[in-house]
């Protein structure tokens, strides 16, 4: 079975994410396969549209298959290293495609499957849509350009990116993260003028206090002096990630804010490598998607106790040497 589905319509290219069984987690051959479908019809005069969408009804994509590049990068750490390289590299072009690349998002839309959706330059969300960057939870970072894009949110990125905590489709019209909300009928037509009303984002102003902070220890003082349920439920979640991922994500986000789109991606391909160098991507990938015991022993135990010099690792790692 073909993990890519192709079909022209008129001016409009269909590009089908086809491994439902596996909620169309992108695979190294299904990078390959649309960065080379985008090169064919970024020249075709003929064509106006390239519009995405997943099979199945569970996930329009639920990420890129971290349990393939596991045990490539096991196997050999620079076949991780070229993964992350070629899905940079697709999701860069479709930053900067000529023509309109549309997604219709269903079910699980997450890290890589939103790299997809995000960078292009419509996404229409079904009413059963959930999205998040989960990245935190297995040791690594939100990534895929999408930093880029959190950081611009404010608090409300940061809290996205730290928590990797699920919004609906309402929330991410909301915070700007969807173009719009259509009912089953438009989605199924590919219609998205009738766009339907949204409620806005639950806690917004709960998350704008405790999630625009000047630095992370910050963010975990806020929510550990605050004895509301919102405050008591945030952290818990932070605390089950990885302490080196948030001090990660957070630094990332904050850098991005004064940076170019290229500047960040080519920073996510810089910390993508320094996280397949330890530890904490491994056994976050283990616990999540291999063995699913759901019970990582990270390398830290909390924030506070990792170095300034074992966070500068990332941002100053060579993957030419690492």
């Amino acid at each position: 079975m073909n993990d890519i589905l192709v079909d022209e319509k008129g001016g409009s290219v269909h590009i089908t994410l086809n491994r439902p069984k596996a909620l169309n987690a992108l695979n190294h051959r299904m990078v390959l396969e649309i960065t080379r479908l985008l090169g064919v019809y970024k020249t075709r005069d003929d064509i106006e549209n390239i519009i995405f969408r997943g099979a199945g009804d569970r996930a329009f994509c639920a990420g890129g298959d971290i349990k393939a590049v596991y045990f490539d990068a096991q196997d050999d750490v620079e076949k991780g290293r070229q993964y992350f390289a070629d899905e940079y590299a697709m999701n860069q072009i479709m930053h900067t495609y000529p023509k309109t690349i549309l997604s219709f998002c269903h079910g699980y839309v997450m890290g890589g499957g939103y790299g997809i959706a995000g960078n292009g330059s419509h996404v229409v969300v079904r009413e059963d849509t959930k999205f998040a960057m989960p990245e935190t939870g297995i040791g690594f970072f939100p990534d895929v350009g999408i930093g880029w894009k959190l950081a611009k949110l404010d608090a409300m990125g940061m809290y996205i990116a730290l928590t990797g905590n699920i919004l609906t489709a309402d929330e991410m019209v909301s915070a700007g993260l969807a173009t719009c909300k259509v009912t089953d009928d438009d989605f199924e037509q590919g219609v998205f003028e009738n766009s339907l009303p949204v409620t806005g984002i639950e806690n917004h102003e709960l998350i704008e206090t405790f999630f625009n902070k000047d630095t992370l220890e910050d963010i975990f003082h806020a929510l550990e002096n605050d004895n509301s349920d919102f405050a008591r439920e945030a952290l818990s979640v932070l605390q089950s990630k990885s302490p080196a991922s948030l001090h990660i994500t957070f630094n990332h986000l904050k850098t991005c804010m004064h940076e170019t789109y290229e500047q960040s991606i080519a920073r996510d391909y810089q910390l993508a490598c320094a996280c397949l160098s330890q530890d904490d991507f491994y056994e976050g990938v283990r616990a999540a998607v291999v063995d699913k015991d759901r019970n990582p022993k990270w390398a830290s135990s909390s924030i506070f106790n990792i170095s300034q010099a074992d966070i500068d690792y990332y941002f100053r790692f060579s993957h030419d040497n690492g």
